[in-house]
């Protein structure tokens, strides 16, 4: 894969690209907003223009999704969303698919980051991908009704069901190889997942990932639903995550709106969701440590993540950040008091981790087992989209804060 060097008016460039090129496939180039503009572009071309954005303009791909258009216009309507760093800005591009003909070329024969979405929006929407590099399903599990697809407008719960046929498991045949099954039921707190590993010793040859076993049409329920109760179900889509899916929910909400946040919540906000993250990369980190059997290491590390949700409870008043980011602002301020122990337990926080780290990556057990494992490449942390630690520690420049 080339990688282009960094444009700062990436956007415009891509704008200009696709302008140039893709004369014939653009139909429509709007701006919906200061931060995204949208293009569209003829579900046959979609992969085409979608491949220039990432892999010539320094687009990231963000997502794709499908909206349900049938009884209005007859068609579904797909959008692919790309995040043109370093500007503040979103380019999204979209493509009707019509609903007697619910399939379109893959967009993940030329990006692979795509290939998830693709598959859960042949489950969920019914819309398929042609020529997609592994098109099972991904949400709908073996016990999945056949031709069921939850999100469409017309869907209803069958009288009689006919189940699908079963997931398919890829195979690593030859000498020494053993298959490891593990879930989808597990003995700790994760959802379920089921993974078969492929292994010869502690060699890993391949992993087979089947999730969704734990969907609960949070989408379904928050159609048409009062702001106060896509924000709980918002809130309710992971546990450890509320504030960061609260925070979209009402960014969502306040663009849509046009609402602009005043700057001291923006401020509280981040502090927030900077507090969730540092708690969740505790976990992490504790997690790691338990698993190559560190036990003083997980322990400290689940020690450090209490400090945090404590500090976060008595701060905004639930552990989990719950009830404190609501369109238009937050319910929770910061004295100065508060401000000054906030950042006295975060210095103790910050003095007391670095000692387990460093305690960590000096015991060669550890090493021994985590060194030079489940490396990933530069090139495939950019194909698959990869943000946050796992893309920077495979040297991409990438932070979406």
């Amino acid at each position: 894969m080339t990688v282009r060097s960094v444009d700062l008016f990436p956007l415009d460039s891509a704008l200009r690209g696709i302008r140039e090129r893709f004369s014939d496939a653009v139909i429509d180039a709007d701006r919906t907003s200061l931060r995204e503009r949208t293009v569209v572009v003829p579900a046959a071309r979609l992969a085409e223009v979608a491949h220039a954005v990432a892999h010539e303009w320094g687009g990231t791909f963000v997502t794709l999704f499908g909206l349900d258009e049938c009884s209005e216009h007859g068609r579904f309507r797909l959008h692919v969303s790309f995040s043109m760093a370093p500007e503040d800005a979103v380019l999204t591009l979209i493509a009707a698919v019509p609903a007697d003909a619910p399939h379109y070329p893959a967009v993940s024969a030329l990006l692979p980051a795509a290939a998830w979405p693709e598959r859960e929006l042949s489950d969920m929407l019914g819309v398929t991908a042609g020529g997609h590099p592994d098109p099972r399903p991904l949400v709908a599990h073996d016990g999945w009704p056949s031709g069921m697809h939850p999100l469409q407008k017309s869907f209803t719960v069958p009288a009689e069901i006919s189940w699908a046929p079963r997931f398919v498991v890829p195979r690593v045949e030859g000498d020494g190889v053993f298959e490891i099954p593990v879930g989808p039921i597990h003995a700790g707190i994760i959802e379920p997942g089921h993974f078969r590993f492929s292994s010869v010793g502690e060699s890993v040859l391949a992993l087979d990932v089947k999730l969704g076993w734990a969907w609960r049409g949070l989408e379904k329920l928050a159609e048409g639903a009062p702001l106060e109760r896509g924000l709980e179900l918002a809130e309710r889509i992971c546990g450890s995550c509320a504030f960061a899916h609260a925070l979209a929910w009402c960014n969502a909400v306040e663009e849509l709106a046009g609402i602009s946040v005043p700057p001291r919540a923006r401020a509280v906000r981040t502090v927030a969701a900077e507090l969730e993250r540092v708690a969740n990369h505790l976990s992490d980190l504790g997690g790691i440590a338990n698993d190559v059997a560190y036990v003083v290491g997980a322990a400290e590390f689940a020690r450090w993540k209490e400090v945090v949700h404590q500090l976060v409870d008595a701060l905004f008043g639930h552990r989990w950040l719950r009830g404190v980011c609501v369109p238009g602002g937050v319910r929770r301020d910061l004295d100065d008091t508060q401000q000054q122990w906030l950042r006295s337990v975060l210095a103790e926080v910050r003095t007391g981790v670095g000692l387990t780290s460093r305690a960590l990556l000096a015991n060669e057990a550890v090493l021994d087992r985590v060194a030079a494992t489940g490396v990933l490449t530069r090139t495939a942390a950019l194909d698959l989209a990869a943000t946050g630690p796992v893309a920077r520690a495979s040297g991409v420049d990438r932070d979406v804060r």
